[in-house]
């Protein structure tokens, strides 16, 4: 159990060469520098370099003699970044050999009780009892990475890895004999081609490196998901079952729960004097109940709780500023913008948030009441809180902008108060003036969320050091789990109604069932290939791709439906309304035979299988056509959903499914 938590914990590298290269560097003339991300096509080098770096300077030294190149890349792409001028970067664009020019792009960070809440506590049994399964390499791109916490401490772990070369660079990951690179951040989600972290991930996907990303924090916004290339793993985030509750206690014995990571000492446990802040304004302030800089009257508010409006600024600025002026507590209230969940913040001082129908509540009660009252009380850790997971507000959501045909998110994992190791040299608020220091804080984002799939892939790994990243990605996703223990699907924090496959992918992450899948949907470099000719790419934007010379079969029908996915998005457009998709199945089980069950949320779409049974040896492949078929009199809607199944009796392999209706 000792070496597999470790491996949980998962013996990793940090990239601490992530550099913040601004789009534009501030020089006021229009021959300021812009950094640059060049793709070349190796290939075509001249014979008279002996090696592709010295051909990058001479190319760059052409277009401008002030320029220098930044990075050589020849594992995630073929090129090199440099800095130049608008001027400068139309020359480069016609050097022979140069095939795409692109602006380094910003890309925004996505960012215990886990291991319990995922059962990881019921399969170390399963793990080799041989230090091969602490020998997985994870690649770790994020802020807030913080190496000398605790949770890095390799104490007792023994040597590194014979296979870890030991430099930690996204380029040089690749080399580096990486098994796992784990990213937290994204862009808008743009075509491959154009996509810098799609690029890299295709060069790493090519030599067995599973790469999960965050799917983005723009939830619950439809079509926001980040990261949607097919051979990414797209990691949204849902909730623990575990919360930090507060209630408030109102004069006229209503109860209003709420939450808080506040820890400091408590106020008193009878009812003082409870006011509004839009009550309790300053000469200059404006009483709209935000709690902002200078706004509150000190007579007003000492001694008292201090129900503010959320927004402006930082919640725990306002309890600062309550704090300032002689109140005793805060509650924050949610306004209608930000909905029904309350969020928790490390307050300073005694202060707990509520949300928009709850606080809406109490004001009344303040408006009424000639002398309202109320009390704050902490309770603490909760644990087993139901329903959990449910997927969390924020977590961006599909369809995929890009090609709606591939479901995503993939699936999600625990995202949301996450325990997380913290720089010491912050606050648990960040905030400048607060002097609390602390090495580990609770944080949210789908940047939680992603290095649980990493570590759970990890994981499967160890046992499975065969498996290829589509079957670990297969495995994850078809075993993931979309429904409560009452068969009730999981619920969207946002709306606290059933989620759909464009929140939660596949569902929610269940590794006990991961380890042993049954079957899988395996995919290859030359699978993705198809599907890039299938987008009917040029030459030229597949190599900038996949950093090599390919054409297209002309001969060839490509067609999106057939990259072997393990889930499926079915697109009805132009008045065509069946779509088939053909899949291949993998057995990594025992012989069985597998029947397919089948189901659509509404009667004008029905699913069909051919064949309806699939019987396989160990390690046996099987294909089978699935056809989608929508009513020309279908009701008026635009999306709607389902779930394919194969079953031998003990191993379900689901895949969700999700329409959509494009109108002409």
């Amino acid at each position: 159990m000792e070496n597999f938590m470790k491996l949980f914990a998962v013996s990793l590298f940090v990239i601490l060469s992530v550099r913040d290269v601004s789009l534009a560097r501030t020089e006021n003339s229009e021959n300021k520098k812009i950094t640059y991300i060049v793709h070349v096509a190796k290939s075509v080098m001249p014979t008279s370099f002996n090696h592709h770096s010295i051909w990058y300077k001479s190319i760059v030294k052409s277009v401008s003699q002030s320029a220098e190149v930044l990075y050589t890349y020849d594992k995630a792409i073929n090129g090199f970044s440099t800095s130049l001028t608008v001027e400068e970067h139309e020359l480069l664009k016609s050097q022979p050999g140069i095939l795409k020019v692109t602006p380094d792009k910003k890309y925004k960070l996505h960012t215990t009780r886990t291991p319990e809440f995922l059962g990881l506590n019921k399969i170390a049994s399963l793990f080799p009892k041989t230090n091969k399964s602490s020998d997985v390499i994870v690649g770790v791109l994020d802020t807030g990475v913080w190496p000398e916490s605790k949770s890095f401490d390799d104490t007792g772990y023994g040597p590194i890895p014979r296979n870890w070369k030991g430099k930690c660079e996204t380029d040089q990951a690749i080399a580096d004999n990486v098994n796992m690179l784990s990213l937290s951040l994204g862009a808008i989600a743009t075509n491959y081609f154009k996509d810098n972290l799609a690029i890299g991930a295709f060069a790493a996907m090519e030599h067995g490196i599973l790469v999960s990303c965050s799917a983005g924090n723009s939830g619950p916004r439809s079509l926001s998901v980040d990261n949607v290339a097919p051979w990414i793993t797209t990691v949204g985030a849902g909730t623990l079952d575990r919360d930090f509750p507060t209630y408030v206690r109102l004069g006229n014995g209503k109860k209003y729960s709420g939450v808080s990571f506040y820890n400091g000492k408590s106020l008193p446990d009878t009812l003082v004097p409870f006011i509004y802040a839009g009550n309790a304004s300053s000469v200059e302030g404006k009483g709209d109940g935000a709690c902002l800089p200078g706004s509150l009257d000190p007579k007003k508010v000492a001694g008292k709780i201090v129900l503010c409006d959320r927004g402006n600024m930082e919640s725990v600025e306002k309890g600062n500023i309550v704090k300032s002026v002689g109140g005793l507590g805060m509650v924050l209230a949610n306004t209608e913008k930000n909905g029904e969940r309350p969020m928790p913040d490390a307050h300073i001082f005694p202060a707990t948030a509520v949300g928009f129908t709850d606080g809406e509540a109490i004001k009344k009660y303040l408006f009424s009441d000639p002398k309202p009252t109320g009390k704050i009380v902490f309770e603490g850790t909760k644990l087993e809180v139901k329903p959990s997971p449910v997927v969390a507000d924020f977590s961006s959501r599909g369809p995929n902008l890009i090609t709606p045909q591939i479901l995503k998110p993939d699936l999600i994992a625990p995202g949301f108060n996450i325990l997380a190791a913290y720089p010491n040299n912050l606050s648990p608020t960040s905030w400048t003036s607060d002097p609390r220091r602390v090495d580990f804080n609770i944080l949210s984002g789908t940047s939680m969320s992603c290095p649980h799939v990493t570590g759970l892939a990890a994981l499967i790994k160890s046992i499975h050091p065969d498996w290829s990243p589509a079957i670990i990605r297969s495995a994850l996703m078809t075993t993931a789990y979309t429904t409560y223990k009452n068969n009730q699907t999981l619920l969207d924090l946002a709306t606290n109604k059933p989620a759909t496959p464009f929140d939660f992918g596949a569902g929610h992450v269940d590794p006990v069932s991961a380890l042993n899948p049954g079957l899988v949907y395996d995919l290859t470099v030359d699978d993705y290939l198809s599907f890039l000719c299938a987008l009917n790419y040029s030459a030229v934007n597949i190599e900038i791709v996949a950093r090599r010379n390919y054409t297209c079969d002309p001969k060839k029908q490509y067609s999106v439906t057939n990259l072997n996915y393990p889930s499926f998005g079915v697109v009805f457009e132009g008045g065509n309304n069946e779509i088939k998709h053909s899949r291949t199945l993998t057995n990594v089980g025992e012989a069985g035979t597998y029947k397919v069950s089948v189901k659509s949320d509404v009667p004008s779409v029905k699913i069909s299988v051919e064949p309806e049974v699939l019987s396989f040896k160990k390690n046996e492949k099987k294909s089978y056509i699935v056809t989608f078929t929508t009513s020309p009199s279908k009701q008026n809607i635009t999306q709607s959903f389902g779930n394919l199944e194969w079953s031998d009796g003990r191993t379900v392999v689901r895949s969700s499914v999700a329409f959509t209706w494009k109108l002409k």
